[in-house]
């Protein structure tokens, strides 16, 4: 009984000790020591900061015999938290800290203070920075320190604590977001959401029947993230529908080599359970038929059929407009240029893609056609966005340059750098390469071949066979 008495004795100064002045975050400041360097550029993230404890059940039971507890714990909670939200903002590694008027968020800050027995406090702090829309973690940053065992320290330890476990974290993040390390991380795990509902809206729109906007919304998955098996899958499927199986297993094995085991992609590849779309088989017979004029010499009559082809299939068969493409280039170039643009944005395979462009840009070239005013105006404007920093907007130009006039070819550079200085390294290889390929005397060619093979060592992936 007496011993009992003691421990209430002990419990009763430690209440006095934690509410006995009011808490703030100025009692934390003096032990925080910020950092001189900073951040070269904020993630284009929000952070939301989130202190809880978790204390002992027989502790909760004690605080609620002695005192206000819920009080005094959400007063720390506060305190630390304002704290928290400081450091990140002085370390200007993230765009804005609980931002106004924001429900999403990129990373949680939560600090739980859990101890093990009633005389011993340990403090663990754990930032997790998150994916914002599926809110899937990305990295988890987490730091413990030992209070000790005495509660009479309890408020001076945890300072110390608390500021030496910020400052290791905020160390480690400055680290990693000056040698992008981070925002690279941040970036990828975006791209894994948006290559998701991508995917989903594609086949939502393929359900519907309306087969052009999952086509391009399928190509945007694929250029989203190449390496991912989930659009690939999709695309398999999607060829097996419009009755091309050829090309169906061309692009499914190669997917297949760097996903073997992904039971989708197996799936999608033999083609089981596919309705074929009955516009696009008739426009795959007519194609082979053409193709089958064309090597009897009867080049009139192939043509014709291309050009039916693509009538009662609008985009959904590029192998029939890159076909046509091919018999209009020596006669009438402008039209074999609009046919090639048409394969390119039908063809999912990127090695198709491309060789639909370098043959579009080549016979541009030979036919000196000019660059449309309109992709020229946007292609400046780009240029303009970059130099004001406006960089989201200045992909947004170059692209739309390129849409309307492929030929241009320095677009694709700028485009390459931008995507590179945003984090898109998979779109800025892709940028650079077809710069490469389109324009091999470029004055530049040699940084831009060495800036490929950093990209490409930095995704870990090889350069296309024969390259």
């Amino acid at each position: 009984m007496q011993a009992t008495k003691g421990s209430h004795v002990i419990w009763l100064l430690a209440v006095l000790a934690l509410t006995g002045c009011a808490v703030s975050a100025q009692e934390y400041k003096g032990m925080m020591e910020y950092q001189v360097a900073r951040a070269e550029g904020t993630i284009d993230a929000h952070v939301r900061a989130e202190v809880s404890y978790t204390l002992a059940p027989d502790s909760i039971e004690m605080w609620r015999n002695w005192g206000n507890p819920d009080e005094n714990i959400e007063n720390y909670r506060k305190a630390m938290m304002e704290v928290i939200r400081e450091d990140l903002v002085q370390s200007q590694i993230f765009a804005s800290v609980n931002a106004p008027g924001r429900s999403d968020y990129d990373a949680l800050v939560r600090v739980e203070n859990q101890e093990s027995k009633p005389d011993h406090f340990k403090l663990k702090v754990v930032l997790t920075v998150l994916d914002p829309a599926g809110k899937e973690a990305v990295v988890q940053y987490s730091r413990e320190a030992d209070l000790g065992d005495s509660i009479f320290d309890y408020v001076d330890s945890m300072k110390r604590a608390m500021g030496g476990s910020l400052s290791s974290i905020r160390t480690q993040m400055l680290a990693e977001q000056q040698g992008k390390g981070l925002r690279a991380l941040v970036v990828a795990h975006r791209v894994i959401q948006v290559v998701r509902d991508q995917v989903q809206r594609a086949q939502a729109a393929e359900a519907q029947g309306d087969y052009a906007t999952a086509l391009r919304t399928l190509r945007q998955a694929l250029t989203a993230d190449p390496k991912s098996p989930a659009p690939a899958a999709a695309a398999v499927a999607f060829l097996h529908r419009l009755c091309d199986p050829e090309g169906a297993k061309r692009f499914g094995e190669a997917a297949q080599k760097a996903h073997p085991t992904d039971a989708a992609l197996a799936t999608a590849l033999a083609g089981t359970g596919v309705t074929p779309h009955a516009p696009a088989c008739e426009a795959q017979a007519l194609n082979r038929d053409g193709v089958a004029l064309a090597r009897e010499r009867n080049l009139p009559e192939a043509l014709a059929k291309f050009q039916a082809a693509r009538q009662r299939a609008p985009g959904l068969v590029p192998k029939a407009s890159y076909n046509a493409a091919l018999l209009l280039e020596a006669s009438r170039p402008p039209e074999a240029v609009q046919a090639y643009l048409e394969a390119t944005r039908g063809f999912l395979d990127p090695a198709d893609q491309q060789e639909a462009l370098t043959r579009l840009v080549a016979t541009a070239q030979r036919a000196r056609l000019p660059v449309p005013e309109t992709a020229d105006r946007r292609y400046r404007l780009g240029v303009v966005r970059v130099e004001q920093k406006r960089y989201p907007e200045a992909v947004t130009e170059f692209e739309a340059a390129l849409a309307e006039a492929p030929w241009l070819v320095d677009a694709y550079y700028n485009l390459g750098l931008v995507y590179d200085f945003t984090g898109a390294t998979a779109n800025a290889l892709q940028a650079l390469r077809a710069y490469v390929q389109l324009a091999p005397q470029a004055a530049n060619l040699g940084a831009v071949k060495t800036k490929i093979v950093e990209l490409e060592d930095k995704l870990g992936v090889l350069p296309p066979a024969g390259k």
